[in-house]
């Protein structure tokens, strides 16, 4: 009986193992990628138009390319605003600081971000260009990943929003685990590697047959 219960285990398990493989093949397929396709391209357009980070981004900036002062046009070289070096620069209710427990009017300790300048127009610049990134779909698991520290960093900042915040980490972590989808840059630059990867695998003598 204990040979039978032994050899019956390894069975079992490559039974299960293969089970997971042929989910995850299923999951992969085209049927699949394509059923999944609005879902993705809904979030990146979510995260894109629906959520703050493109609009808080361009407050922290006096001018910046292409989109302030004016649409479409150079502006100049992108410039913090006084408002945003007052309020990563100084300690009040309304500045960006790190807060831990507590409100924005009283929390129970209260920090000013080291090097405020630098992360004024870090916290500027990746609020306008993840969330641009994402809805092209180009290095989107990344983009999602750093907006998702962000959206920690913005909880720190504001502890009283974990409700709307903990909605904005679900959608970027769905967006990392679904991916860009089909229609995105990730999709398009990984069949041009791939089909570069087959032909430099070519042999000379296969290849002129």
């Amino acid at each position: 009986m204990i040979g039978v219960d032994a050899g019956a285990r390894p069975t079992r398990r490559s039974g299960l193992l293969w089970a997971g493989l042929a989910l995850d093949h299923w999951l992969k397929g085209p049927a699949m990628r394509w059923a999944m396709l609005p879902v993705q391209l809904g979030l990146r357009a979510w995260v894109f138009f629906m959520l703050p980070f493109v609009n808080s981004g361009l407050t922290k900036w006096e001018t910046f390319p292409f989109l302030k002062p004016e649409a479409w046009a150079w502006n100049g070289w992108p410039s913090l605003s006084g408002g945003a070096r007052y309020q990563f620069s100084n300690s009040c209710s309304f500045c960006f600081n790190i807060r831990i427990w507590g409100s924005e009017q009283s929390p129970l300790v209260q920090w000013v971000f080291p090097f405020p300048e630098t992360m004024a127009a870090l916290a500027g610049a990746g609020e306008i260009v993840l969330p641009a990134m994402i809805l092209i779909g180009l290095l989107t698991r990344l983009s999602a990943l750093g907006l998702l520290v962000m959206t920690i960093v913005i909880q720190l900042v504001i502890p009283t929003g974990l409700p709307v915040h903990a909605t904005w980490a679900v959608l970027l972590l769905v967006i990392v685990a679904l991916g860009p989808g089909l229609f995105s840059f990730d999709a398009l630059l990984g069949r041009l590697v791939r089909r570069r990867t087959n032909l430099s695998g070519i042999s000379p003598s296969r290849a002129d047959r």
